[in-house]
């Protein structure tokens, strides 16, 4: 299956990030523990070859760890998730500990054969400790990567950046659309399954949602109870139509899985969905917790356009202003719900049930 743009987009941005943060790792390393020494002191240290020095290894250092970063970017972005998710806790830490070992020492052994490096008795100790700090840094790398990588995951790709940026710490008119994702009939299904168990429909459904929206470039704003509130930020060339397509490619998914979810769940998720779009503030709150939020009428009215998907038995309901910018899409068809009252929202609303073609 081909991947999306907006896929190959995450992950390539995730294998730069790990990447640099090895290659910054290095420089660190090579900075802190050679920096301060004369080339000519540091070969009475080092049985090094004359050509070796600061520079060189400088050079080597970006050069090991772009290769390095590339390897374990790559394993972190595709292979790591998958052991993740067979549950093996022992298997997952076992495999990524002998590769990282492995990777490690390999660069160690270059390191040594390029320099010059020799073994004799009167240096063996040195250079043990000198490959012993090697590998100590090395590990203190990976830890900090995998740090970054959980936090990207848990923060979300753009909250991340922005965080890192320190953006949003002073609020920020942004243009956006929103998308609140509701389970049909949860409330029979808890009183059905229990919580535990909803717990776990729960999570297999919202990881099914994730990985539509990532295919879509949508962004998970919040996870609440069971409904999810979904974010594309618009830009010039933005396509409205992935905004509409998430809901009916996550019915796809969920249809052809099916016999999965009656299976392991006896029974099987059906979501109704309202979009709306305009200018809201996004800014940077709380203290020990800090998240991004989002502030203004566009998240309100959205999630008031919930109760017209209930009220009027539709899937995909959408907001008079989405409809405008959505209007010229050929794959699907608006039909107008006039004259809607909506609690909180002083005027009365004019939307559209969305059927796809």
């Amino acid at each position: 299956m081909a991947l999306s743009k907006h896929r190959v987009k995450h992950y390539i941005l995730e294998i730069f990030y790990i990447t640099v943060s090895w290659i910054m790792g290095g420089l660190l390393f090579v900075f802190v523990k050679f920096n301060d020494l004369p080339d000519s002191f540091i070969h009475k240290i080092y049985p090094v070859e004359p050509w070796m020095n600061k520079v060189t290894m400088y050079g080597f250092s970006i050069a090991s760890c772009t290769v390095v970063g590339l390897i374990m970017g790559l394993l972190h972005t595709l292979a790591y998730p998958r052991l993740i998710r067979t549950r093996n806790i022992l298997l997952s830490i076992g495999l990524r500990l002998l590769v990282f070992i492995v990777i490690t020492l390999t660069i160690i052994a270059i390191f040594f054969h390029q320099s010059g490096l020799s073994i004799p008795q009167n240096n063996q100790g040195a250079l043990q400790s000198s490959a012993t700090d090697v590998f100590i840094y090395l590990t203190f790398i990976e830890m900090m990567v995998g740090v970054v990588v959980t936090l990207r995951r848990n923060l979300g790709s753009n909250y991340f950046r922005n965080f890192v940026r320190n953006a949003y710490f002073t609020p920020t008119i942004e243009n956006r659309v929103f998308m609140f994702i509701d389970l049909k009939n949860s409330t029979q299904a808890v009183e059905k399954m229990g919580n535990t168990a909803f717990s776990s429909f729960i999570q297999d459904c919202f990881k099914d949602l994730s990985s539509v929206a990532l295919d879509l470039g949508g962004e998970v704003y919040q996870f609440v109870g069971d409904e999810a509130v979904l974010t594309w930020m618009v830009k010039p060339g933005f396509n409205f139509e992935d905004c509409l397509l998430l809901h009916y490619k996550l019915a796809e998914r969920l249809a052809k899985k099916k016999g999965i979810y009656l299976e392991k769940h006896g029974t099987f998720p059906a979501f109704r969905s309202s979009v709306h779009c305009g200018a809201v503030s996004a800014a940077m709150v709380g203290e020990y917790k800090k998240e991004i939020a989002y502030h203004g009428g566009v998240l309100n009215l959205c999630a008031r356009l919930q109760v017209v998907c209930r009220d009027y038995n539709a899937d995909l309901v959408v907001s008079e202003d989405f409809h405008k910018a959505a209007a010229l899409t050929e794959n699907f068809k608006f039909y107008p719900i006039a004259d809607i009252t909506l609690k909180g929202i002083a005027n009365k609303q004019l939307a559209y049930n969305v059927a796809q073609l």
